[in-house]
């Protein structure tokens, strides 16, 4: 999973899941395949260094901006469009339009697949939206 917004005009940024292809330790480089909207997006991952103090001193930190990543969450999914999705929907979706987030990250619902679903994970909010009542 890439976890940067420095190639979003490539369609890649943060949470979206690719696949290692190539490691070249020489010229440290990783080269990773991103599937963004229905198309291979071939990139080159270098390591980036941030800095920072720690205790008082200058501290700094080199790392690729990858995680090996196997699921996501709701929350690190939102605004991708991912090929297919596998959602458990239990008691730990808390939060209203948690449920509706996770489907939705799939284009199709024939990509969606539910192995588990709690109706209690379904929540909705009407607090900050007008809701008016039809009089019969």
């Amino acid at each position: 999973m890439y976890l940067s917004n420095d190639m979003i005009n490539q369609g890649v940024c943060n949470g979206t899941v690719g696949i290692v292809t190539k490691v070249i330790q020489q010229t440290e480089q990783i080269h990773v395949t991103f599937l963004s909207n229905r198309s291979l997006i071939h990139a080159i991952i270098v390591p980036k260094t941030s800095y920072f103090p720690v205790n008082g001193a200058n501290a700094s930190r080199r790392q690729f901006p990858l995680q090996n990543c196997f699921t996501l969450t709701v929350h690190k999914s939102q605004g991708l469009t991912l090929p297919h999705i596998s959602v458990y929907l239990d008691k730990h979706f808390f939060a209203a339009g948690q449920a509706y987030t996770a489907l939705s990250r799939a284009s199709s619902w024939d990509t969606v697949e539910i192995p588990y679903l709690d109706k209690l994970s379904i929540k909705m909010s009407f607090a900050n939206t007008n809701v008016y009542k039809i009089r019969h």
